[in-house]
């Protein structure tokens, strides 16, 4: 169980930090 949580918590995060990468790009592109 410990493992799916942190498993979900990772992709969680890629997710943002994906999103925050793309918003970096918008601003300074």
């Amino acid at each position: 169980m410990n493992l799916r949580g942190r498993n979900k918590v990772s992709a969680e995060f890629s997710m943002s930090s994906m999103t925050d990468i793309v918003f970096l790009l918008l601003v300074f592109f």
